[in-house]
């Protein structure tokens, strides 16, 4: 598949993922934050930003959107042949928490000016994202080894029936 193909497919899911993980987070981390008993979908800065909690939904769902396009879409990097993966996992790394910070200051989730707190939630993004590569490179490692246990068989087959 060609590479910009890739991208946008990645990117297509990556809209959905982005908008759906963000909103359940958001309403389950700001219902439990709150302690009131009532839901909390967007914060009370990001309403007093826009004006409207219907307006702070919008937007939360149109940036939310764009981080989920740019992790998902930013994984192609992970096809380009020509890179390591050590590469491939810098660059990726390096969009997904930059991306990650200018949502989390767009929609009020945290400010940069609480440092001990935004290093505090990119220490809890990191673990997240080592947890993710770690389970997707296990399952790619596990798919290879079945794949050469596969082409052994074939060969040791294809030799049988050559001898």
């Amino acid at each position: 598949m060609k590479f910009r193909n890739r991208v946008i497919i990645l990117s297509i899911i990556g809209f959905g993922m982005g908008v759906t993980l963000c909103q359940v987070l958001a309403t389950l981390i700001g219902t439990i934050s709150a302690g009131d008993g009532k839901l909390h979908s967007v914060s009370d800065e990001l309403i007093a930003a826009t004006g409207s909690p219907l307006s702070a939904f919008i937007v939360q769902s149109l940036v939310s959107a764009f981080f989920g396009v740019l992790a998902m879409g930013g994984s192609a990097v992970y096809s380009i042949e020509e890179w390591s993966l050590v590469r491939c996992t810098a660059v990726h790394y390096l969009a997904v928490m930059i991306g990650y910070t200018v949502t989390g200051v767009l929609l009020h989730w945290f400010t940069l000016e609480n440092l001990p707190n935004y290093l505090l939630i990119m220490f809890f993004m990191t673990l997240g994202y080592i947890v993710v590569w770690l389970a997707n490179y296990l399952s790619y490692k596990a798919q290879i080894k079945e794949i050469n246990r596969e082409l052994d068989e074939y060969r040791a087959l294809e030799y049988k029936e050559v001898g």
